[in-house]
């Protein structure tokens, strides 16, 4: 995916953005996402299947 990273003052983290596609990272960036989307991708990061621990 293309991206544009816009740098900020020293201390602050850039601000990346994706360029405007339906892939659904570009789409969430844009739209925003719910709580409970957060929260699901929260469980898949801290609690992988077992085929993804190996």
């Amino acid at each position: 995916m293309k991206t544009r990273v816009h740098t900020r003052p020293i201390g602050q983290r850039p601000f990346i953005e994706l360029e405007p596609t339906d892939h659904p990272l570009a789409v969430e960036q844009r739209t925003g996402i719910t709580t409970e989307r957060v929260r699901a991708i929260a469980e898949a990061v801290s609690h992988p299947t077992d085929s993804e621990s190996k």
